[in-house]
Parts: structure tokens; sequence; C-alpha cells
């Protein structure tokens, strides 16, 4: 195993690789695979709204937690009553936390030692949460790329992966495990199952990185920066058969994000513009048996729709926008099942994390403001009183 680097170089590294991988894809050659990519932006977030001294919006549903974090949230999801978040910071609520922290509805709180590095997934599975990125090590103990809570402490989950771990799932009841290979070699082929005691390949694989998975309709879908799944072109986007990866129609034009599923269909998040053949700006939505747009999308220069969750009967969708259908929605937007509507004033910059908790839900990323209000990386939606 390399020894690990400092997080704010791998920040770096991944927002330049993520920019060659953008070109690679766009050419309409064949995907020439660049391992150095993680969930990152297509560019450096820029400020969507001018950093002026006007008066906050008291009806601005966006909230800061606590002091936030010192650095950019990637990923969040509840367990038991805690939120968990996990992504590049350092510290939350101003204390030492490694990478990875909880939030009990009041206060920022360490979990063990926390990792040593970057933290890009939760999952779930059968009671246990499974922390996964690009650490090697989880309460000083060491634990490549993969690490689950005993509740007390990071424990390594086997002997870890070979390759870093950009996504996971639970599938016909196996933890399943996507990502790539920091080194640059075939590895596991970017997706892989657990069983509770040892990783498996699934097939032959993808040739490029995976980004999500999701279970919608009793198969296994997985996405990301591949054009080929089991040696069969697939678009970006594959199912999983039992035995072998099938592709979603013709797929998309571009990179896939982010999977959700709303009103029993598939949607997909992204950087492409067209999906099965229809125009479709940066998400879309699969019913089973081809591709529909969702209004006019989002509109973004090299960025697109990275987060989706669900809430209060409605999808939302972050990432590094300006519009939604040709609405000013500072990457945070709404869709109610016919149309785009921004949430409040949204974000300063990048929202990669989003989802429900308890009654509400939480965003985060790379942005500092909610308008003029200061939100650090983390934000949650409070609906003001009338």
């Amino acid at each position: 195993m390399k020894t690990t680097a400092p997080s704010y170089f791998r920040k770096f590294l991944f927002l330049m690789f993520s920019l060659l991988f953008f070109y690679s894809c766009s050419s309409g050659d064949d995907l020439e695979v660049v391992e150095e990519v993680a969930d990152t932006p297509l560019e450096t977030p820029t400020d969507t709204q001018d950093d002026d001294e006007n008066e906050d919006n008291p009806n601005n549903p966006w909230q800061p937690m606590g002091t936030g974090m010192d650095d950019t949230v990637m990923t969040l999801m509840q367990f038991e009553d805690n939120l968990i978040a996990g992504g590049w910071f350092e510290k939350a609520g101003g204390e030492n936390v490694g990478f990875v922290a909880q939030w009990d509805g009041s206060s920022w709180s360490k979990m063990g030692t926390g990792m040593d590095d970057i933290v890009y997934a939760f999952e779930n599975y059968n009671g246990t949460l499974i922390a996964a990125g690009w650490f090697y090590k989880a309460s000083g103990k060491s634990a490549f790329f993969i690490a689950y809570w005993d509740g007390s402490e990071w424990q390594p989950l086997g002997n870890g992966r070979r390759e870093a771990t950009l996504a996971l799932t639970v599938f016909n009841n196996d933890l399943i495990a996507g990502g790539y290979s920091p080194d640059g070699g075939e590895d596991i082929e970017r997706v892989a199952r657990w069983d509770g005691t040892e990783w498996h390949p699934m097939g032959i694989g993808m040739n490029g990185p995976v980004w999500d998975l999701i279970v919608y309709k009793g198969e296994l879908i997985a996405a990301g920066y591949f054009n080929k799944a089991g040696g069969q072109t697939v678009n970006f986007i594959a199912k999983w058969d039992g035995n072998n990866w099938q592709p979603l129609g013709t797929g998309l034009n571009a990179g896939v994000e982010v999977l959700a599923v709303f009103e029993d269909e598939l949607i997909v998040g992204g950087s492409f513009t067209n999906a099965g053949g229809i125009t479709a700006n940066n998400i879309a939505r699969w019913d089973g048996s081809q591709w529909h747009s969702m209004g006019e999308g989002m509109k973004s220069t090299n960025g697109g729709v990275y987060s989706l969750t669900v809430f209060d009967d409605q999808l939302i969708a972050g990432g590094v926008f300006s519009q939604a259908d040709g609405k000013d929605a500072n990457n945070i937007a709404a869709w109610d099942g016919e149309a785009w509507s921004p949430i409040g004033d949204g974000f300063n910059a990048w929202v990669p994390a989003l989802a429900t908790y308890k009654d509400t839900f939480v965003a985060g990323g790379d942005f500092n403001k909610s308008g003029t209000r200061p939100v650090s990386f983390i934000s949650i939606y409070e609906e003001p009183e009338e």
C-alpha cells in the first residue's frame, strides 16, 4: 500500500483529474480511463452569490449546525438517532474528529479517533455502520479504505479493500462496494460484494470508476465514469442481473455521480446532457424501460448534479449549478414531480451531500454561506415560522 498523502493535496488532484476525465469522455472516442478521479465537481466551486453586507433573509430556511466543519462534507447519513458526516474535514464543532463526526441534534462529537484521510460513503449493513473512502487507518488501526463502527471505535472490515471506495449499498444481504484504484491497477474491477466474511468480484466489472450504487426494482444499479461493464458497452450506468452487467437503454453521454429512487423511478444526476438519446441537462429519470428528461434540468458550466435525497414528497438535488428549470437556484433545488424550484437562498458553492435527518434534511459541501448567513460546510433545513 502507498503511504497516505495529505488530504489537501488529494483534493487538488481530484479537481484536476476530474477536468481531464470530463474532456476525455466528451471527445466521442473510446473512454480513456483516468484513475485519479473521485466524486468531485469538474471545476473548483465558485461563489454564485455576491458576498456583500446585505441583511440576512429571515425567510431563508438554511441554518447552521453548531460551528460546522473546517472543510468539505462529502457524505451524510442518519444512523440510529444521529446524523453521521464524512468528508475532507478534520474538525467539527471545533473538535479534532478525523474526517468523520456525529451530530446528536445539538452538537458535534468525534467517533473514536476517526480516520487518517477522506471518508466518501456510509451504509447501514445489518444494523452496523460502515464507512468507506480513501483512508488507510481507522481509530489508529489498519483499515484499507473501509471500516465498521462498533459503537465506540472504528474496526477494520476483514482485510479491507484494494481500491479507494466511493459508494456502498446492500443487495441480497451482501454489502456492495464501488470505487477505483488509486494505484492505477485493475484490482477487483471496481465493484465487489462482501458476504460477511470475504470479498467477491462481480463479473468482469467496469473499465472506469464507480461513483454510486443503488437497488432499484430488485436490481443492483452501478453508475460512474465507465462506458463498459462486463465487457459490453453500457455508457456510464449498468444493472446486475445476478451473473452479468447489462445496459440501461443506451445510457448517458457523460458521467453519472449520484442515484436515487423517487416515485418508483430511478433518478440519475451527473454532468451529462443526453439520456437515451433525449436532451437531459445533468439529471434524468429511468422508468424501468426508457429514459425521460426532468423539465429543463440544471444549467451549469463544468458542473452538474452531485447529490440527491427525497424529503416531504419532493426530490432534492444538489451540486454545482446556477439555474433549475430556468429559475435561479444556487446549487440546490427541489422537484415536485412536474417542475424544479429553488430552496431558499441556496449555497455559495458545491453541494455534494444530502440526507434526510429525523423530520428534516441536511446539505453538506464546500460552501460557507447561504445568502449572507454563515454556514460552515453543512446546513440544516428549518422552515421559518410564519
